[in-house]
Order: structure tokens, then sequence, then C-alpha cells
């Protein structure tokens, strides 16, 4: 069928796709029109994510990485939150997910390498802080170069910023995120 219709069913079926990524691959899903995360619901978030960042309805918390043996805190991991216009919070694992399928996860992670750099370590609040990145943003081609530039412009030196790769079994497979 052809128009909207046919649209929204290639929308139903790439959440379905992402579902089984997400599942830990080998595996197959089909779209469940009950399932609490509906696609208008995907659909809305997606539309907030491209206003999030100028918007300010995206920021960090800060969790703190503690040493066992010293007790003392070592580090921070930053965690993105987003909410919505009404200030209503939407969950990471409703905004994640919209944000790598719609490609905003790579103006959300450069926002957040940026930010980290500005308010945790210029100013020396702590002294390494750990960022979440997606394989989608280092197959990005550009995603070092981006990295180094921000590194450079806040003069944060680079043995301070840790990355964190999410979905580790899309690491194995792809040459591009290992070489990155």
């Amino acid at each position: 069928q052809a128009g909207g219709k046919l649209e929204k069913i290639i929308h139903e079926a790439d959440r379905a796709l992402y579902l089984a990524k997400a599942g830990g691959r080998n595996c197959a899903r089909l779209f469940d029109p009950t399932d609490p995360q509906s696609s208008d619901e995907s659909e809305n978030i997606a539309a907030l994510l491209k206003i999030a960042v100028e918007r300010d309805l995206v920021s960090l918390v800060y969790q703190p990485i503690q040493d066992v043996a010293s007790g003392r805190f070592e580090a921070v991991e930053a965690l993105m939150r987003l909410k919505m216009l009404d200030g209503i919070l939407v969950p990471p694992s409703l905004f994640i997910p919209v944000a790598e399928r719609t490609g905003a996860i790579l103006e959300l992670g450069r926002w957040a390498i940026r930010t980290v750099c500005t308010d945790m370590l210029t100013h020396d609040h702590v002294r390494l802080v750990s960022v979440n990145v997606s394989p989608i943003q280092l197959k990005t081609p550009g995603f070092a170069t981006s990295v180094a530039g921000i590194l450079g412009e806040t003069g944060v030196a680079g043995s301070r910023l840790a990355f964190e790769i999410t979905e580790g079994r899309e690491l194995e497979m792809d040459s591009d995120i290992l070489r990155c």
C-alpha cells in the first residue's frame, strides 16, 4: 500500500529491528501495537529530541565512582536526562533508543562531551569523567576529530575523559568502531 500507511509499517518494522538488536541479536521481534512504547510515543520523543539541546530540555547528572579499596571518590559518570516541555522526565530507556534510531544521538553526544569538559573538567571539580558513547557515534566519520576539537577548545587533557561504550556485542563485529 502506498502513502502514509506504508511509511508507518516501515517505521514499525524499524522499531522491531531495534528491539531485536537491543535484545542481543540472533533473534526476531514483531511489532507489538500494545507495547507501552507506542509508535506515537516514539514519534513524540523524536520530535522532542530535535529541540532538546536548544531548549535546555537535556541535562546531565553525575554518579560518583568510588574506589572500593580506598573509599575515595575517584571519578563520576555523566548520565543524560531529558525532560518534556512540561518538565516531566523521560526515562533514558525510552529516549536513548529513539535518539540512536533517529541520529539525534550524534548532537546529544557532542553536547554531553562539551558540557562535561566545560562544567566539570575545566574547573577541576573531578579528576575523571566517564561519558556513555553509542557505537553509532563511533561509526560516524569525524567523531574522534570532534572530540579532539572539544578537548582542544576547553583545554582538557584527553586522559581525564573516559568513554563507556554501550552495546558491547556490536563492537566485536565492526572494524570502524574498533578503529575509532
